[in-house]
């Protein structure tokens, strides 16, 4: 029997010929050699380190390109706020302007300290050509009141990715990548609150449009 996960991962597959970019129109992802693939985001990203399966059918299907792909993704990471305990307290931020984005529950003061590289230095690190943002899961606990917010937090954060060159050339493309709805689980949850949030955050993403 093939697994959930390996039809999660052919899906994810055609979810990169859709962008959003400032400078483009929607459109494909027309992928190159040596393109240097960069996923950013949550948790259903980060889960994705305990699986192959999307990097090893993007070698089979192309296997002269020689694509290079690093996932960044971690649990509790928003478009505005990558929280890590070895970064200063104000790099805990993903761009600037972003600490006045983000909800005030993420303000707390955790006294992080040390070295590791913000998401803009670790993106050029790794020459990224092409980005997958996978966000909206950890916004969608806002509720219908924090849409505004998230949308807001969204835009400045596509903003300020494409205005960037990363690989030190060009500006990189993005597909923005929406969470997977909330299973029915007896005695837990029907799904139902948390998937009508969910369906507002990625109803957003795919309209995002911006000048």
């Amino acid at each position: 029997m093939v697994s959930s996960h390996f039809h999660f991962y052919r899906a994810l597959l055609l979810s990169l010929f859709v962008f959003t970019s400032s400078f483009h129109l929607s459109g494909k992802i027309a992928l190159k050699k040596d393109h240097h693939i960069s996923m950013i985001g949550a948790g259903m990203g980060s889960r994705m380190v305990h699986y192959g399966h999307f990097e090893t059918e993007m070698q089979l299907r192309f296997p002269h390109h020689r694509l290079v792909i690093r996932n960044m993704c971690d649990e509790g990471n928003t478009p505005g706020f990558r929280p890590h305990p070895g970064r200063p307290q104000e790099e805990q931020f993903a761009f600037p302007g972003a600490k006045n984005l983000v909800p005030p529950r993420f303000l707390a003061k955790s006294s992080p300290a040390g070295f590791f590289e913000n998401p803009d230095q670790w993106l050029t690190r790794l020459q990224t050509d092409i980005i997958l943002a996978f966000f909206g899961f950890n916004s969608s606990f806002s509720g219908p009141d924090g849409l505004e917010a998230f949308k807001k937090e969204l835009s400045y954060f596509i903003d300020h990715s494409l205005r960037q060159r990363y690989n030190g050339e060009s500006q990189p493309l993005m597909a923005l990548i929406s969470p997977t709805a909330v299973e029915p689980t007896q005695g837990v949850t029907t799904g139902e609150s948390q998937n009508s949030n969910l369906k507002k955050t990625s109803k957003h993403k795919s309209q995002t449009k911006l000048i």
